[in-house]
């Protein structure tokens, strides 16, 4: 049986190619935004979430 795919929040203005490959492979579902307003757009009410912040 296959879980549900988790969905994972990549801050960054320069995202990198292999560690969203990576993410994916691994069963989540990775959004990139760039801004504060981008990130209360991608998280869903009620969905838990994980969250990737690059400085």
């Amino acid at each position: 049986m296959e879980s549900a795919p988790r969905q994972l929040i990549y801050v960054t203005r320069d995202p990198s190619a292999d560690l969203n490959s990576r993410f994916h492979e691994r069963g989540w579902h990775v959004e990139v935004v760039n801004s504060a307003r981008d990130v209360r757009r991608a998280v869903r009410a009620g969905t838990a979430a994980g969250g990737l912040l690059d400085l």
